[in-house]
């Protein structure tokens, strides 16, 4: 839901005069959230206590988020920090239960105290660069964090900055362009020619955001890419083809957005460390062996209501692993 949309049905949502600072969302507002491209900060307490939201976008001009901005957003799943974004205030995520991965852009420069506390699913944080300033207790209660990546050569710093989470650390170097995929629009090198069909990736990405228009993921884009640890897919995706995302063995989670109707055959075969999946109501299609051999596979998260309709896209022994919404 866009902020210019969501702001005609309440008079709730406030930003300051000169559209810069974001101030105050309501609490009822739910799913995605999209904000204005004019936003700059985003004040203290401003998604504080969104329980319903599940992911925002914020503005690529982002400088700021506030004390407490995204405090006890409890199913906020998802959030890309925008690479101008110099300071992340005080708790500014704390209690995002199921945030689950984060990657803090090259321009930070500060992140507050307290800042993920509680985010008990996160399982992993990234930082590109050393030039930082981060405060205390920032991964505190984060009883599920497994890794924190740091670029290549940086562990001496990083323990002064995190104590005692030096067993977590993993070197990686940022030189490679390969590494991150951040697509801003379709091209020809990895698209078809329209832009709607996803073909191909490297098989050395690690982290992929497909951009908003494609509308089919192709038949094995994404196969035996074994770095990949996360996939952003835009709602304009329609459909995703036989074995796109087979034998990514370094996935764990992933969502498929609303808007997907068909998924092809194997197109999940073989991700022998995906833990969850969410399934949108608009899937109508699910091929055989979409699942295969997902051995660790915990959960699939499905629209409250549709258990009954699930129970018959999907083969019998996924069907205790079905968790509607609340």
């Amino acid at each position: 839901m866009s902020y210019e949309k969501y702001q005609d049905n309440s008079p709730d949502v406030i930003i300051s005069e000169d559209k810069e600072t974001f101030i105050h969302c309501p609490n009822s507002i739910s799913g995605d959230f999209d904000l204005p491209s004019e936003i700059i900060h985003i004040d203290d307490f401003a998604f504080k206590g969104c329980d319903q939201l599940e992911s925002i976008e914020l503005p690529y001009n982002l400088l700021s988020i506030g004390e407490e901005a995204f405090a006890d957003c409890r199913k906020l799943e998802e959030i890309v920090i925008s690479k101008g974004t110099v300071s992340i205030g005080n708790a500014a995520f704390m209690n995002c239960h199921r945030l689950h991965s984060l990657q803090v852009p090259t321009s930070v420069k500060s992140i507050g105290n307290d800042a993920f506390l509680g985010c008990c699913g996160l399982t992993e944080i990234e930082f590109t660069s050393a030039d930082i300033s981060i405060g205390e207790n920032v991964f505190g209660s984060c009883t599920e964090l497994l890794e924190i990546f740091i670029p290549e050569g940086s562990t001496i710093e990083f323990e002064k900055k995190l104590p005692g989470y030096k067993e977590l650390f993993i070197e990686t170097t940022y030189s490679d362009p390969l590494a991150i995929y951040d697509y801003n629009e379709p091209d020809e090198s990895y698209c078809s020619d329209n832009g709607e069909f996803f073909l191909h990736c490297s098989r050395d990405a690690r982290r992929i955001n497909i951009p908003d228009g494609v509308k089919e993921i192709g038949r094995e884009a994404f196969s035996d890419c074994k770095h990949i640890k996360s996939v952003s897919i835009p709602k304009s995706v329609e459909v995703i083809h036989e074995k796109a995302f087979a034998k990514c063995i370094a996935l764990t989670k992933i969502v498929i957005p609303e808007g997907v109707s068909i998924i092809k055959y194997g197109a999940f075969g073989g991700c022998s460390n995906l833990i969850s999946i969410s399934l949108p109501k608009s899937l109508t299609i699910v091929e055989g062996n979409a699942f295969t051999y997902c051995n660790s596979l915990k959960e699939i998260i499905i629209p409250s209501g549709t258990r009954e309709k699930f129970e018959k896209l999907l083969p019998k022994n996924l069907h205790d692993k079905l968790k509607e919404l609340i």
